[in-house]
This record gives structure tokens, sequence and C-alpha cells, in this order.
């Protein structure tokens, strides 16, 4: 007499991971709302991809007290979320053959940012998209028409340090080598061949008739920025139908190009989990590495997180100050875990 082990089907797992997405759907539709109203945040867009599956859903109201709801393609100010699409276009200028990472960035624009600095000389693009180049993440007076010009606080490739400032610098280096505006340069190497229509670092009118206001603390909606003057650091608009889009390029993409963003370049001190890469933060995981990013403007809280190698991916886009606590809810949901990218006071800046 001989036994035979039960052998599951592709069919069978198939089915299996259909169910289980269906789940997390109902889950989510369930405890988004719940979070919503606990944190007084009013709308929210979320993305969950598990290798074919994906959820695209909106939640709330793009304002509070006010019928609109959001959706898919409602735009929000992404924030910093626009850093790894800017580190993105980098990658493929270098792969072009239009932009060395390592070669320095000094002659073209020192005297608007650093003076009697010799520091500014070995500032390089693999620096900036690492965060490694020294400079504060933003001088106090940034927007002022007096803003004086930048402080090193520490040597460049020394150490991690935050900075919105360093990614200004070098937008303003390639926007003065490629004589083009970086809406224009984002919109031929990223918006246009990713597919993303509805994705700008600038306000457009065309923006008006579905957008997400911020709110604060309390709910209270306050005044739209319409961002007229593009910063690679923090002016991204886009829906979350557009970003899902480029996250399946980085979990899919088998290019060169999209494994080097995802290669650390340096440590975060203060957790051996964490590292940065170019335009990404990795998070270490047993043998899994997962990318992941914030953003954060005034009323806008949002946090993407994926790994190539569980073609996996969670992005949550929020439209108030406390949107936090309704991002670290969805992520830990989706995933599974509470990332350490989460929980560690890590930012040095």
């Amino acid at each position: 007499m001989t036994s035979s082990t039960p052998t599951t089907s592709n069919s069978d797992r198939s089915h299996a991971a259909t169910e289980a997405f269906a789940a997390l759907e109902r889950r989510l539709d369930e405890l988004v709302p719940q979070r919503l109203d606990e944190y007084k945040v009013p709308g929210a867009a979320v993305v969950v991809i598990d290798g074919p599956q994906k959820l695209l859903r909106g939640y709330g109201l793009r304002r509070s007290r006010n019928p609109e709801a959001v959706g898919p393609d409602t735009i929000f100010e992404a924030a910093s979320l626009g850093k790894p699409l800017f580190a993105y276009a980098m990658l493929t200028m270098a792969r072009q053959g239009k932009l060395d990472l390592d070669l320095t960035l000094s002659g073209k624009l020192n005297e608007l940012y650093v003076i009697d600095d010799a520091r500014i000389d070995r500032v390089t693009a693999r620096h900036v998209l690492s965060h490694t180049t020294g400079l504060p993440n933003w001088r106090p007076d940034r927007f002022s028409a007096q803003a004086k010009p930048l402080k090193f606080l520490r040597s460049p490739g020394s150490e991690f340090g935050y900075s919105g400032e360093g990614y200004m610098y070098l937008q303003a280096v390639i926007e003065k080598q490629s004589d083009e505006a970086l809406d224009r340069i984002m919109e031929a190497l990223v918006f246009q061949p990713i597919g993303m229509p509805r994705t700008s670092y600038l306000w457009s009118d065309g923006f008006e008739a579905d957008f997400a206001m911020p709110h604060d603390h309390r709910g209270r909606a306050g005044e739209k920025w319409r961002i007229r003057e593009a910063g690679a650091a923090y002016s991204l608009h886009t829906t979350a139908s557009d970003y899902a889009g480029f996250l399946r390029v980085m979990l899919e993409d088998d290019s060169e190009l999209a494994r080097a963003m995802l290669s650390p370049q340096i440590d975060l001190s203060a957790s051996a989990q964490l590292a940065w890469a170019l335009g990404w933060g990795i998070e270490r995981r047993a043998d899994v590495d997962w990318f992941w990013h914030w953003g954060d403007n005034v009323g806008y809280k949002h946090f993407v997180m994926g790994s190539r190698s569980e073609k996996r991916a969670v992005l949550v886009f929020t439209n108030a100050r406390r949107g936090a606590n309704v991002y670290r809810t969805v992520v830990e949901e989706v995933l599974g875990f509470l990332p350490d990218a989460l929980q560690q006071p890590y930012i040095q800046y």
C-alpha cells in the first residue's frame, strides 16, 4: 500500500492568493474610514500591489464638510515623494551619458549656494541622491528673496543627513546644463514614458476640478499652495493612479537603472536595518530589502513602501496633519509588520 502527498496546483495557489487579497480589501474598506474619522483626516488614497493584483482606492473627502470624494485620480500635493521620481530621472540621464553621478557639480552654481567653503567642490550627484552632501535640509529663509547662501553641516560623503537643499542644488545644475526647466525634463524622462498624465512639479489649472485640500490637526481645511515654481525636493503633484505606475516600474523593471536606485549607499546610524540608496530609503528585514519614502508638506502626510523580490508595495496619501496615524495603520495591515522606518528617529537634519 502506498501513500501520496497531496499537491497544491498553481490554480489552487492563485485562487488562495486572490481570496486573501479580497479579504485584505474588505478589511481596508472597514479600517481606513474608521482611522480617518478617529484622527480627523478628511481623505486618503491607497494603492496596494501584490504581484498581478492591485487595489486602487479613494476614501473620504477631498475637503472637509464637502461632499466631493477622494478617488484614484484625485491630485495630492505629494511633497518628498517627488524625490524618488527625480532620482529615477537622474539615473536615466546617467544611463544616457548626460550625467556622471560621481563627478563634482562645482563650478556651475556655487555662488548661489555656498560661499568660502571648498567642500562644495566635492559634492556629486550621488551625494545628493543619497543625502550625504553635508548640506542642511532647508535654510531658514529658503523661500525669501533675501535667502542667504547655504552652509555645510558636515563634510560631503561623511554621513547621512537628509537634505532637500541638496536636491534643489542638483536641480539647478541640471536645469542650467540642459537649458530646460525641471518639469519639461521630468515629462520627457519619466512622466511620459511611464504614463503619468496627471503628474507635475507645478500646479496646473487642470487640477482644479479634482484635488485634495490640506487640513490641520482638527481636520479644518487650509489654503492650497498653487505652486508656480518647480522644486524637485517638495513640489510634486500626482495621483494614486499615476504613482502606482511608477511603483510597477520599481517592482518589475529588470534594468540596471532600477537595481542601481535600490543599491544601499550609506547606513543610517540609528538603526542597523536602515540604509539610504539613490532616491529611496532601504529597510532590511531578514532576506528582504524594502524601499520606502515619505511625503510631508503642510496638511499632507504620505508613505510608500515596496519590495522587488516580494513584488509587493503599498502607498498611502492623506490630506491632513495627523495623516501619519492613518498610513501607519494601513502599512502595518497590508505588510503584516510595522516598518522600522516608521519607528526610528533616524533622520539627522
